[in-house]
């Protein structure tokens, strides 16, 4: 058999290589094909998946119990902030409870890192309503008494810290507030008058003696009694003379008065009602 001519060896390999540039063509079709469907499914996987509610987490009391709300579907990150709610507590949260996402998105939550509450103003208040204001507020109080006047008894006089609209303190915070308890006692002074016979007592005479207190106001009688102690609005007692040494009304027309004013029976009668007189009478 006669071998082929060069022209000829030259064609048989011109169509091997194109049958091999058109088999390695179709394979990469293929390929691109295979590629262009695996990522047509993808997107319709991605397109066909639903989207997530989210849960609401506010008023969660710590972060593990977000989390557990939230469950397996979603990843909560916190971030601690001030509030009037107990520490640890969610307050705020976003995405918003009923709004939708993807599975295993991440909800942000603001937690409460210090409680904070408004602080009032007791000034002035009585101290029920002082302490009614404190009642069920995060706060310690603490009640202090101090001399006052009477229309201040039982009236808040000062406060620390202050309190009024606005202002606000930390959970625990001790209040101290400052109450009228009124004036202190005061001692009865004497105001018995001495008996018009006897000597004023002193504290002491020229010898170093001392005046019998007893006998010179033996017939003067002071209710409440000298030195004792009473609140200083109260109603003042009375001082008279000792009913059981009375003197009779002397006859005293026709008489001369000053001579009358000196004597011990005309003073014994005056002295009955504590008072004294002087001046001149006219002896009718």
């Amino acid at each position: 058999m006669p071998l082929p001519s060069r022209s000829q060896r030259r064609h048989a390999a011109a169509e091997e290589s194109f049958e091999r540039s058109l088999l390695l063509l179709l394979v990469l079709l293929a390929l691109l094909g295979g590629v262009a469907v695996v990522a047509e499914v993808m997107v319709s996987q991605e397109a066909l998946a639903p989207l997530l509610e989210v849960p609401n987490l506010n008023g969660a009391r710590s972060m593990q119990e977000a989390q557990e709300l939230a469950g397996e579907n979603f990843v909560v990150e916190g971030v601690p902030v001030e509030s009037g709610e107990p520490v640890g507590t969610v307050v705020s949260q976003d995405p918003k409870p009923g709004e939708t996402a993807d599975e295993g998105a991440t909800i942000s939550v603001r937690v409460s890192g210090t409680q904070i509450e408004v602080l009032p103003d007791d000034e002035g208040k009585t101290i029920e309503e002082a302490r009614q204001s404190i009642r069920g507020r995060p706060f310690s109080l603490e009640v202090k008494t101090v001399e006052s006047s009477s229309r201040e008894i039982g009236r808040v006089l000062g406060q620390d810290p202050k309190g009024g609209d606005g202002v606000t303190a930390e959970a625990g915070t001790h209040v101290t507030i400052t109450v009228g308890g009124g004036p202190s006692a005061a001692k009865v002074p004497d105001l018995r008058v001495p008996h018009p016979e006897e000597t004023p007592p002193v504290l002491g005479d020229q010898a170093g003696t001392q005046h019998d207190r007893g006998s010179a106001y033996r017939n003067v009688e002071q209710r409440p009694s000298v030195g004792t102690e009473v609140e200083p609005d109260d109603s003042p007692g009375y001082a008279g003379a000792s009913r059981s040494n009375q003197a009779p009304i002397p006859a005293l027309v026709g008489r001369n008065a000053q001579e009358d004013f000196a004597s011990y029976e005309y003073a014994s009668w005056l002295g009955e009602s504590g008072q004294y007189e002087s001046g001149q009478y006219d002896a009718q």
